[in-house]
């Protein structure tokens, strides 16, 4: 009975004692309210699946404890910090989705080579649609995705790349191959005013300008045609004597009297990776520009190469409305990626049939090949001995890391010069300003004789055709200021004619130290072209190093042929 009695007094004591927490809990809670629901008011905060966001499913596993299958994420409606992350969010989406992209690419082909410039990685990658042409895509630089530029060379990459890419070259250099690159002498704007007489671009030379003397098999009296002038220079020095012979057309001559020849011009354009997308669209708007220039009867194509070798048309065609948009579409598709068979690319141009005669190559590229023959003188020497001078080839670049020893002699062993925009602004301007000196051929074929003078220090050996707006220059060494008679030979409409030049060297205008420097540059030219792969050079080094010294100028191949 006292048992029963104490058990019923201890759960009276335990009911009371919960009664009164209870009530105390319920009170304590009651204070704190006003407090609670004013920081709820501040910042509210809610479950949110995370498909409001667009990045997709969370990070955390679904078979968490206490974590639904799909992660639920917190969702903060502070003024402007929704907006923030709902930014930040779609960032991430397009970036996410870049990824992706890359990556099933990636999967079904490796990159070759990786070249991160500005916060973009140009990766090679290939598709039917667009024979392997670049896509971009996007990623963030680290100093591990950063490439030198120097980096990106083939199998016989520069230890020095500035020797012969164009980096650190000498002034003569810049953009053009000195004393053989000719002046554009006349810029007509449009085909109406072509033949209106245009400001002279020559150099304003001491000596006037004579007419030639038609030779005797000539056809008609082409001398009023073709003016010249003649300068000397004495080396105060060695009294070495030297002479510069300019010959051009007379611009106030009519036109229809040495007319315009017909050509053929197949622009062969270096697509591969090292080119960039900013090089190659300034040569897109250049390639424009020839195409809304070509003369009515010319005939034209475009083939563009990198690894493989994608051509506008099998051959070259007829210029019309309907053939210039069809390749200026073809022109806009063109994009930067994979590696460079420049050898390929020229061997099967320069071998394949031609429609015209002459048949003009123009070669716009680095200069830089990764597959194939990548020996810079063993491609120049090989293509030489194929082409046996039959097309012309001339060469153009811009911007910085050009081979400028391949493109220099791969056009001037073939009857042609190079140039090369080294600010990448004017790359389109200057491949405009080319064409416009290849434009008008008006005789072909060219080839010449002396008397009078040592015809062994004449040069060039070859020259290119004769162009309406250029000049064409011939440079030489005498003993004594004494006549001389200049056979000028060329080829018009399948007939040959000659032109003569008789000169009194001790009557010509007194030109500077730049015309012995200029002889200098081409006797270089000569040696460096004699050169052959896998022999021995050094007597011809040795000569070219004896003229670099004697007239203190920078030869930038020089490096890279002592190798």
């Amino acid at each position: 009975m006292v048992n029963k009695r104490a058990l019923s007094i201890a759960v009276i004591v335990s009911l009371a004692i919960h009664i009164v927490l209870i009530f105390g809990l319920s009170w304590l809670n009651l204070l704190h309210m006003p407090q609670r629901q004013k920081e709820k008011k501040q910042f509210n905060v809610k479950i949110a699946p995370p498909k409001q966001y667009g990045i997709g499913q969370s990070a955390i596993p679904s078979d968490s404890i206490g974590v639904p299958s799909r992660a639920e994420i917190l969702q903060f409606e502070r003024p402007k910090f929704d907006e923030k992350i709902q930014s930040f969010a779609k960032e991430e989406v397009d970036f996410n989705k870049k990824e992706e992209l890359a990556a099933m690419t990636d999967n079904n082909k490796p990159q070759s080579i990786t070249k991160a410039v500005e916060g973009y990685v140009n990766t090679p990658t290939e598709s039917p649609k667009d024979h392997g042409f670049l896509k971009q895509r996007e990623q963030r630089p680290t100093k591990e995705t950063l490439v030198d530029v120097g980096q990106l060379a083939g199998q016989d990459a520069l230890e020095k790349p500035g020797d012969v890419t164009g980096e650190m070259v000498s002034a003569e250099f810049v953009d053009k191959m000195p004393g053989i690159t000719p002046a554009l002498i006349e810029n007509p704007t449009s085909n109406e005013d072509a033949g209106k007489k245009q400001t002279s671009k020559l150099a304003n030379r001491a000596g006037n300008y004579q007419p030639v003397i038609s030779g005797p098999n000539n056809l008609g009296d082409f001398g009023k045609h073709l003016l010249w002038a003649i300068e000397t220079y004495e080396d105060p020095t060695d009294h070495g004597k030297y002479f510069r012979l300019s010959l051009h057309t007379n611009p106030d001559a009519p036109r229809e009297d040495l007319p315009t020849i017909s050509k053929e011009i197949i622009l062969l354009v270096d697509c591969s990776i090292s080119i960039e997308a900013e090089r190659l669209d300034q040569f897109k708007n250049g390639i424009r520009y020839i195409l809304n220039r070509l003369n009515p009867e010319d005939r034209f194509n475009i083939v563009a190469f990198k690894n493989t070798i994608i051509p506008f048309k099998s051959q070259s065609v007829a210029k019309d409305d309907k053939a210039i948009d069809a390749a200026i579409r073809f022109v806009e598709q063109l994009t930067a990626g994979e590696k460079t068979d420049t050898y390929q690319a020229l061997n099967q141009t320069v071998t394949s049939a031609k429609t015209l005669k002459p048949a003009y190559l123009l070669l716009l590229s680095d200069g830089r090949p990764t597959q194939g023959i990548t020996n810079s003188m063993r491609l120049i020497n090989s293509i030489s001995d194929v082409n046996k001078g039959e097309i012309s080839i001339f060469a153009f670049s811009g911007g910085l890391a050009v081979n400028r020893y391949l493109l220099d002699f791969i056009a001037y062993k073939n009857r042609g010069w190079a140039e090369h925009s080294y600010r990448s602004n004017l790359i389109s301007k200057n491949l405009g300003n080319l064409y416009d000196k290849l434009r008008d051929p008006i005789v072909l074929n060219l080839r010449y004789q002396a008397n009078g003078v040592p015809e062994e220090d004449l040069f060039p050996k070859i020259l290119p055709d004769f162009f309406r707006n250029t000049e064409l220059v011939v440079y030489g060494k005498y003993e004594k200021a004494q006549p001389f008679v200049f056979r000028l030979l060329g080829d018009i409409e399948g007939n040959t004619h000659e032109f003569l030049i008789q000169a009194d060297l001790s009557q010509a205008a007194k030109g500077g130290e730049d015309v012995a420097k200029a002889w200098a540059f081409n006797r270089i030219y000569d040696l460096i072209s004699q050169m052959k792969y896998n022999q021995d050079n050094q007597a011809i080094l040795n000569e070219i190093q004896t003229l670099s010294q004697k007239f203190k100028m920078e030869v930038p191949y020089l490096d890279y042929l002592q190798k």
